[in-house]
C-alpha cells in the first residue's frame, strides 16, 4: 500500500500540455492544515476482500468476503465527503483485488471527486477498457504488484502462472491509457524480502524499461518471517542499495525518509511509533474503521459516523497505538505519512518528488515564527468546516 506516492511523471506518461493536474491546490491545503493539526490525511481502504489469487504471503482474501455488504458507490462518495471533512487528502483502495468489483470506476469516480485516489493492483484483469476507465474516473495512481524480476519466483509466490507476464502487460496499458489529467501516473508495487533483496536493480531496470515508477516497501514482520525467507536474513545494506537506486534513476519512488529506515526494520523487526490515528488509520470492504492493514479491531462504521466521530474515533486509535507499542510493521502508508509531521522541510521534498508542486522554500522558517502556525491551523480548519477545501 502507498498514500503519498503519485509522483511527479516519467514523461512517457505525460498527457496534452495544459492538462490540469489532479492534484489541486486544495488538496495542498487540506494536507498542511492536518499536518498542523496532528489529524490523518490519508486512509487505507480495502474496498473488497475478493480475490483471484491467493498469494503466499497474504491472508486477506481469508477474511469475510461478502459481496453484499460492500459499500455501493453511492455510499461511498457519502463517506469520502466526510473523510475530506475530516482533512483527509489520500486514499489508497487495496483489497483483495480491487478490480473484480464491476463498478470499481464508479468507486473511483465517487472518490476522486474529493480525495486523491491510488489503486493496487495484481494487474491481471487489466485489459485496455478497464485502463482507458480508470483513467476517465479521475484515479491519481495505479500501481501493479512486482515481487520479482524472475519470472518463475513472482509467479510461485503469486501461486498463478502466467502473473509475472499479466503484470507487466498491465503496465503496458495503464501506461499507454489516454490520461485526463498531467499527473496521473503508473507505478509497480513491491514487497521487499529476503527473497528478491538482491534483485532490486533488475526490478529498477524493468520500471525504466516500461517508463514506470517502481515503489518498494517491506511488509509486516510476521509475513516476512513467515513466508517471505526471515526477516532476520535481510541484508543491513538494503537501505544503502536503495538510497543508490534513487540516486541513479528517477523511477525508484520510495520516498528517502523511508529508505532510511528500511534497513533499520528488517535489522530489529521493529518500526516504533507507528502514527496510527494520528497520520492515517484504515477502512475495512464493509465500512468499519480499523487502525491500519493488519488490525482487525473496528471502531465505529464510517457510515454512522459524522466528522466529530471521524476525529474522536481516530483519538481512539492513537491512545491505544500508544498504549500497545504496536510496531511490527512498516507499510508504505508509515513510510509515506509520518515524516511529514515530524519536519516541514518533508513537506517541501513531499510536494515536489511526489505531486510535482514547488512549495516555496521559506515555507518551514515561515511557519517556526510566533504565532504563524496557529493562525494558519485556524484559518485552514475555518476553510474545512466551510467545504472551502472539500
Amino acid at each position: 500500500m502507498g498514500h503519498l506516492t503519485a509522483l511527479k511523471l516519467v514523461r512517457t506518461q505525460v498527457a496534452q500540455p495544459g492538462f490540469m493536474g489532479v492534484f489541486q491546490p486544495r488538496h495542498a491545503l487540506r494536507a498542511i492544515g492536518s499536518i498542523l493539526a496532528d489529524r490523518p490525511l490519508a486512509v487505507s481502504y480495502f474496498v473488497t476482500n475478493r480475490c483471484n489469487f491467493s498469494c503466499d504471503f497474504c491472508e486477506y482474501p481469508s477474511f469475510n468476503t461478502d459481496k453484499k455488504r460492500e459499500l455501493s458507490p453511492h455510499e461511498i462518495e457519502q463517506m469520502a465527503k466526510k473523510l475530506a471533512r475530516a482533512g483527509v487528502v489520500v486514499v489508497a483502495i487495496i483489497g483483495g483485488e480491487p478490480f473484480v468489483r464491476k463498478d470499481l470506476p464508479e468507486v473511483v469516480r465517487a472518490l476522486s471527486r474529493h480525495l486523491l485516489v491510488q489503486i493496487n493492483t495484481n494487474g491481471w484483469m487489466m485489459d485496455e477498457a478497464r485502463a482507458r476507465a480508470i483513467f476517465a474516473a479521475g484515479v491519481h495512481l495505479v500501481n501493479v504488484s512486482l515481487d520479482s524480476s524472475d519470472e518463475a519466483q513472482h509467479d510461485a509466490g503469486r501461486r498463478q502462472p502466467g502473473s509475472f507476464q499479466r503484470a507487466l502487460a498491465a503496465a503496458r496499458l495503464l501506461r499507454d491509457a489516454p490520461k485526463i489529467a498531467r499527473d496521473q501516473c503508473v507505478g509497480f508495487e513491491s514487497v521487499l524480502s529476503a527473497r528478491n533483496q538482491h534483485q532490486l536493480g533488475a526490478m529498477v531496470d524493468i520500471a525504466r524499461e516500461l517508463g514506470v515508477r517502481i515503489y518498494f516497501q517491506p511488509i509486516s514482520g510476521g509475513h516476512v518471517e513467515g513466508s517471505l525467507g526471515g526477516i532476520d536474513r535481510v541484508s543491513d545494506s538494503i537501505g544503502t542499495t536503495l538510497h543508490r537506486l534513487k540516486d541513479a534513476n528517477e523511477h525508484v519512488g520510495t520516498s528517502r525518509a523511508m529508505i532510511d529506515r528500511v534497513a533499520t526494520f528488517f535489522r530489529s523487526g521493529r518500526a516504533p511509533d507507528c502514527g496510527a490515528g494520528r497520520t492515517m488509520f484504515n477502512i475495512d470492504a464493509y465500512g468499519r474503521i480499523t487502525r491500519c492493514e493488519e488490525q482487525k479491531k473496528a471502531y465505529g462504521d464510517l457510515r454512522d459516523l459524522d466528522v466529530d466521530g471521524i476525529r474522536a474515533v481516530c483519538e481512539l486509535i492513537r491512545a491505544d497505538t500508544k498504549r500497545d507499542g504496536c510496531d511490527t510493521c512498516y507499510l508504505r502508508g508509515r513510510g509515506d505519512t509520518e515524516p511529514l509531521y515530524g519536519d516541514f522541510h518533508q513537506v517541501l521534498e513531499t510536494a515536489e518528488d511526489m505531486f510535482g508542486v514547488s512549495l516555496p522554500t521559506a515555507l518551514p522558517t515561515v511557519l517556526e515564527l510566533p504565532g504563524v502556525k496557529g493562525a494558519m491551523r485556524l484559518g485552514l480548519g475555518a476553510a474545512s468546516r466551510l467545504g472551502a477545501l472539500d
